[in-house]
């Protein structure tokens, strides 16, 4: 239990450079640095997706599984992803995965500081030099180079 490295690790705040607004107080890390800090802290892991959720003849949703190993304990998360009405078929069906994939990751503590609108981040560690306390809200204006809006959930 005191060994708890990857833990630690994963839940670790992102850094503000990597944070985007995505409107209405709401925050994201885009995809592939969720992905990269995944592969970094536990290394291989499995993701499956479907099947599709269809209500009324839509797609409404998918069902995403996230397979990993944590500090020697094998996890298994399973969440929903949606994606916005105004997309192509395609386009929701990939919008759908990312957000059942970041879900997913936001089970295991994978920027999980994202969802806490207030700030507040109660983990903490025994090793002094890491700073593991989120400075993302409120989030700094980034430059007129850097993306500042969401165009699709898999960015």
């Amino acid at each position: 239990m005191k060994d708890k490295k990857q833990l630690y690790a994963i839940t670790k705040p992102f850094p503000q450079k990597f944070i985007r607004e995505a409107g209405k107080g709401r925050y994201f890390v885009p995809h592939a640095v969720l992905r990269q800090r995944l592969l970094q802290v536990v290394g291989n892991y499995d993701w499956k997706s479907g099947p599709e959720i269809i209500a009324d003849g839509n797609f409404v949703g998918i069902y995403g599984q996230l397979d990993c190993i944590i500090d020697g304990q094998s996890y298994s998360v399973r969440c929903i992803g949606s994606a916005s009405a105004t997309e192509d078929d395609g386009d929701k069906l990939k919008a759908a995965e990312s957000d059942a994939f970041r879900r997913c990751a936001m089970q295991l503590g994978l920027g999980l500081h994202l969802w806490t609108n207030s700030g507040e981040w109660f983990l903490s560690l025994d090793n002094e030099s890491e700073d593991w306390k989120p400075n993302h809200i409120p989030i700094k204006k980034l430059s007129e180079t850097e993306p500042t809006k969401v165009k699709s959930s898999d960015e």
